[in-house]
């Protein structure tokens, strides 16, 4: 979202094009790079729906919707819904997923032990040298730059001022919606550590 919002959103809004395939006619005038680009979004795209039913389906389960009609019904809504609803909805559905996280994390935190917070203060990398640092920046900011999803909304935007603003706001939300989750791993990793779940 950072590089997005330095210029390069900026400049995807500036080609005037509707999907990222369209950038190599516009740029490098080839319809063969923009047929295999969109044949590489569209398996690209298929394996990440999968793991996404995947993963929806394990979250059903995990709170107790164990019968298939429940997660079939759920994706019926979801795909009908965006097919009439076009990229409005795809926003509305944005915020409800990040409006839904915070409150889960919240509820979440809330119910954890208070002195949790301090227990966290001594944490430290202790293993960082072995974190793979470069592809858990580089794969994330590849796939935000040229995706689909994301050109998509920077296509979209009124101006390419409005992508930058959009994606400085959106960078801090996915600071504050990630710090929350590691901050909770980290509690719990302590508590197990020590025997007991520190939850009321």
């Amino acid at each position: 979202f950072i590089v997005l919002a330095l210029g390069m959103g900026g400049k995807l809004r500036a080609l005037n094009v509707r999907t990222v395939p369209e950038i190599f006619t516009k740029v490098y005038q080839s319809e063969f790079l923009r047929q295999f680009a969109a044949v590489v979004y569209i398996i690209a795209m298929f394996f990440i729906l999968v793991a996404t039913c995947v993963a929806t389906r394990k979250f059903f389960y995990g709170i107790g919707l164990t019968h298939d009609l429940f997660f079939l019904a759920f994706w019926a809504i979801i795909i009908v819904h965006t097919m009439f609803g076009g990229l409005s909805t795809v926003v509305k559905m944005d915020t409800i997923q990040i409006a839904l996280t915070f409150l889960i994390f919240i509820l979440v935190y809330w119910m954890i032990d208070p002195s949790a917070a301090s227990s966290i203060q001594s944490f430290s990398l202790e293993h960082s040298k072995e974190v793979p640092w470069l592809n858990w920046i580089l794969m994330p900011c590849l796939f935000t730059i040229i995706g689909q999803d994301m050109g998509q909304r920077c296509f979209a935007a009124q101006s390419p001022s409005t992508v930058s603003k959009s994606m400085v706001f959106a960078a801090i939300l996915q600071v504050l919606a990630a710090a929350l989750p590691a901050f909770l791993g980290v509690y719990a990793a302590k508590e197990l550590a020590r025997g007991h779940t520190g939850c009321h």
